[in-house]
């Protein structure tokens, strides 16, 4: 036995190469769970509020026809009880007449671009409706809010 004072060196010991770890592809990996999750949360939380906002469209769908074709007893019973206490039934009417005026006799609406907003517990709906009248178009915004009764209206108004 040969001993490393008498001028030999001891044996080297083997270990294999070391493999370096796959941080690069670690990374992706989490960042594709990720944005996946992302997709997967956000078309949920699109589809609640899509079917949270169907109500309030048939709801702000009536109150624009009946708006436009002068039927306002029936707009007026849409509004809540506090829109209801601060506006008189000719308010809508009088409202009316004034898009006439500038715009022409209501033809029809489209469809409605829509926010909905959480707040506090009270959810709302603003709709945005572009309205066409024989002369031009205008855009009708109504806000709803979620009762006990459904949505109602809360708030209209015409962008003249």
């Amino acid at each position: 036995m040969n001993y490393p004072d008498a001028g030999q060196q001891p044996p080297t010991m083997y270990s294999p190469p070391r493999k370096p770890f796959p941080v690069g592809a670690v990374v992706l990996s989490v960042m594709g769970l990720l944005f996946f999750l992302a997709v997967v949360v956000g078309i949920k939380v699109f589809h609640a509020a899509k079917e949270n906002t169907s109500e309030a469209i048939a709801v702000g769908n009536s109150f624009i026809d009946n708006m436009g074709l002068h039927n306002y007893q029936a707009a007026y019973a849409l509004y809540t009880p506090e829109a209801q206490a601060k506006s008189p039934l000719s308010v809508g009417a009088d409202y009316e007449k004034l898009a006439e005026k500038y715009h022409g006799a209501f033809v029809n609406h489209g469809v409605p671009a829509w926010f909905i907003n959480n707040y506090n517990g009270q959810t709302s709906v603003r709709l945005t409706y572009p309205v066409q009248f024989t002369k031009s178009t205008a855009t009708v915004t109504v806000t709803l809010v979620k009762t006990s009764s459904g949505y109602q209206v809360y708030n209209f108004r015409y962008d003249l």
